[in-house]
C-alpha cells in the first residue's frame, strides 16, 4: 500500500514523503479500512516541525 510517512521533523514539503508499506494484517475483532483520500489539517504542520503542543509518542 501507499501511506504518507514523516520519518524526521522539518517544513512538510521536505520530510512528507510517499513509501510503499505492507498492508497490514488485522488482529482478532479488527479490520482494514482502505482509505482513497484525506486531508491534512492545521496540526499536521506544526506536527512537522515538531511544534505542535502535544507531540505523538513515535516523534518524542
Amino acid at each position: 500500500m501507499t501511506a504518507w510517512s514523516v520519518s524526521q521533523l522539518g517544513e512538510p514539503i521536505d520530510v512528507v514523503h510517499l513509501v510503499e508499506r505492507d498492508v497490514p494484517e488485522p488482529g482478532g475483532g479488527q479490520l482494514v479500512v482502505s482509505v482513497l483520500a484525506s486531508a491534512a489539517n492545521f496540526s499536521d504542520v506544526p506536527t512537522c516541525r515538531g511544534e505542535y503542543q502535544v507531540r505523538p509518542r513515535s516523534l518524542r
